[in-house]
């Protein structure tokens, strides 16, 4: 257990080996960053979630209890540091509401995370930031904020004259509702109608009572007269165009429908079904980051690049100080590229690249990402034993909330526990909490953990290399995690990639090109197998915690002979695994090519021989490719 906490985010305390500590962080870093990482990912770009197995029944739940309780008490102690020993995570920080007193609306500032004002999404633009400034990415930060802030103050002084009375107290629903404002300026300037938050159906998609929620989305598009704006609107309202939910939501999405076409993906901005998801994903996250165990992540994240700072001493204060540190913690991590990277495989996977622009696939690609974002924190019951006049007694269980390690498949053959599992599934494969996943034989057949996941874990050994390769299978998919870091670094630096709003389906498109004009091309490359030819690429890994002494450390190496052999046969040996089977003196290639079972279909045309090609006997066997048997045009 220890070895599998100092494999997730490295020795605390100790020297840095250069393992990330995960557990200040919420999402997997990008693969291809868009700015610069900072704070808790600065230096966590090759980092994976780890999928473990084990054929103990007992051990997911385990895994997730202790990993998870672990991860929250690091993330806890840290905050403490921050915000002083007496913190505790709020009740609800970013949950807009309505006030029993006077029955006024509190935290609208809040909204300025899930609106999705295109307005902001334009302004905060790394690809119209490059071709403007001629910059290369990942961009700095600091700069491209300080950019968008000395453009967004001739529009604010607007909003100022046209909603503001300038002067009195300072009124922080600004940070509310300016994105709102300014896209409701564009609109009747541009004399496009206009839809208001309240008409982008965040209501409808919520469980239960929302008549509140309903009560501020109205407010957002008329708030009536304002007060003296803040000081730091602009610099703020820049930071939420750079790295705010909704916003970020909204150019993913847009980017996800209009592909490479700077005029399309303008026009997508503004279409109500592509605003809608993105106020949806918005909101979301806001309850992602109401949660306790987040919030002590998120300080624990700020801790990093800002260290102590005190506590305010009134809730609202409070609150407002966890909403900058969690906008910063979005800035830090390039929420904006997460989201790219994470919405382009989930519109791939329901076709919105062949069907085109339409709201089922969008909605689906919603629901996934919401689901995702939504999961709640399960409740491992824990009972622990006492001892009592010498003998052993079970005390009261105690429940111990998991999020950063969960388990997939639960005991219980029931439609709850179906849809618990599917729900987990989903978590794990996008870029959010759980960073952890442990499963039995349940996970290991027929389902995939490879978006966010190329590392796996073999808490202990199967007793078949069949089942070995199953276990691996489960992360070596088509553009899994490792594939696409690959990817990245080979092909991300092209200009064509910076300038394209779906940066991902740009990549692979030049890589493909790439490939097939090498010579090199088959149908594996580069979407199923990538390495860069610089040989310094991330790969699938494998990690084995075989107890000291146990029968499991000679039953490994056993294991990758038998697990060499096995794909030997069929043409796709792992090298070293290869080696093992051949010996190490082994270096004759027609060896291997003679033991190799060759599945690649046949090139009828570059055929000149008589059809079928003669077979040869076992005396006469070739030392060269063995020919498959078909017939022509197959």
């Amino acid at each position: 257990m220890r070895t599998l906490m100092r494999d997730l985010w490295g020795d605390s305390g100790a020297e840095d080996d250069g393992t990330p500590e995960s557990w200040r962080m919420i999402w997997v870093p990008p693969a291809m960053p868009r700015r610069r990482l900072s704070g808790p990912y600065r230096g966590a770009g090759r980092f994976s979630k780890r999928l473990v197995f084990s054929q103990w029944a007992v051990a997911p739940k385990s895994i997730s209890i202790l990993v998870s309780n672990r991860s929250q008490s690091l993330a806890r102690d840290a905050a403490r540091s921050v915000r002083g020993d007496s913190w505790q995570p709020l009740r609800y920080p970013l949950r807009p509401g309505v006030r029993k007193e006077s029955g006024s609306l509190s935290k609208v500032w809040t909204w300025g995370m899930a609106y999705p004002s295109w307005v902001l999404a334009e302004l905060g633009d790394v690809t119209g930031y490059t071709r403007r400034t001629g910059q290369s990415l990942p961009v700095d930060p600091d700069e491209q904020r300080r950019d968008v802030a000395e453009r967004l103050r001739p529009r604010l002084a607007e909003l100022a004259e046209r909603f503001g009375e300038g002067r009195g107290a300072v009124d922080a629903r600004w940070y509310g509702v300016a994105g709102v404002l300014l896209d409701r300026l564009a609109a009747t300037v541009s004399g496009a109608p206009w839809v208001g938050p309240a008409r982008l159906g965040l209501v409808g998609s919520l469980p239960g009572n929302s008549e509140g929620i309903h009560a501020h989305l109205e407010a957002l598009d008329d708030p009536g007269t304002l007060g003296a704006q803040p000081d730091d609107l602009a610099d703020r309202l820049a930071q939420l165009a750079l790295a705010a939910p909704g916003v970020c939501a909204l150019r993913a999405l847009a980017g996800v429908e209009s592909g490479d076409s700077s005029e399309q993906w303008s026009d997508a901005l503004r279409w109500k079904p592509v605003r809608s998801g993105a106020l949806r994903i918005g909101w979301a996250m806001l309850r992602l980051f109401d949660r306790a165990e987040i919030q002590a992540a998120i300080w624990a994240g700020f801790q990093v690049d800002h260290g102590r700072r005190l506590a305010e001493e009134d809730p609202e204060s409070r609150s407002q100080a966890y909403l900058r540190a969690a906008l910063d913690q979005c800035l830090a991590g390039d929420l904006d590229a997460v989201f790219s990277e994470y919405l382009h495989q989930i519109g791939e996977a329901v076709g919105m690249f062949e069907s085109g622009r339409g709201t089922d696939a969008m909605t689906r690609v919603v629901d996934e990402v919401v689901s995702a974002l939504t999961i709640k924190t399960a409740n491992q019951q824990l009972r622990p034993l006492t001892v009592q006049d010498g003998r052993v007694m079970e005390a009261e269980p105690e429940k111990m909330p998991c999020r950063f390690a969960l388990r997939y498949g639960d005991a219980a053959a029931t439609d709850q526990a179906e849809n618990r599992s599917e729900m987990v599934r989903t978590a794990f494969n996008s870029p959010f909490w759980p960073f952890a996943l442990a499963t039995t034989s349940a996970g290991q057949e027929g389902i995939d953990f490879h978006r966010y996941c190329r590392c796996v874990v073999h808490w202990n050994l199967p007793s078949n290399p069949v089942d070995l390769e199953q276990r691996e299978g489960r992360v070596h998919r088509y553009k899994c995690l490792a594939v696409r870091q690959n990817v990245a670094s080979t092909w991300g630096p092209d200009v064509r990639v910076w300038q394209s709003h779906d940066p991902w389906k740009t990549v692979f498109r030049i890589a493909e090109e790439a490939v097939a004009s090498s010579g090199a091309g088959d149908e594996m490359r580069p979407l199923w197998v990538w390495s860069p030819d610089s040989g310094d690429g991330v790969r699938i890994e494998r990690r084995v915690l075989p107890l000291p002494l146990s029968r499991e450390q000679g039953q490994y190496g056993r294991l990758v002979r038998m697990l060499g052999s096995y794909r030997m046969a069929f043409g796709q040996p792992r090298q070293e695994e290869l080696l093992a089977v051949l010996g190490p003196d082994a270096d004759d290639a027609d060896l291997a090519r003679a033991a190799m079972i060759d599945l690649t279909p046949n090139d009828p045309a570059a055929s000149t021989g008589p059809w079928p090609p003669e077979r040869p006997g076992r005396e006469g066997r070739s030392s060269g490719r063995p020919r498959p048997v078909s017939p022509p045009g197959r």
